[in-house]
């Protein structure tokens, strides 16, 4: 799922990377490449540093379960990265 929401960020990223607004389809042949990139570099942290991959990815999921429900009223907490070190 994460490398699929980064997939989807790159792409919103590409569409603007002329400055100028050039839409194109979200689609497999489209990010094929991008996705496996997200899905290796994740792979390869959790290989590296498993327990840096596991703090953030439960610090990730904390972050989106505050946004269920009512999110106008909690704001969202600043991702550390600072725990990605050890």
């Amino acid at each position: 799922m994460l490398a699929l929401v980064a997939t989807a960020l790159y792409a919103a990223i590409h569409e603007w990377r002329t400055g100028v607004h050039q839409p194109t389809d979200f689609s497999t042949d489209a990010y094929i490449d991008a996705y496996n990139g997200h899905v290796g570099t994740l792979n390869h942290l959790r290989a590296q540093r498993s327990g840096a991959f596991h703090v953030m990815m439960a610090d990730l999921y904390n972050l989106a379960s505050a946004m269920v429900g009512d999110s106008t009223a909690h704001p969202i907490a600043a991702l550390n990265l600072d725990e990605l070190d050890g």
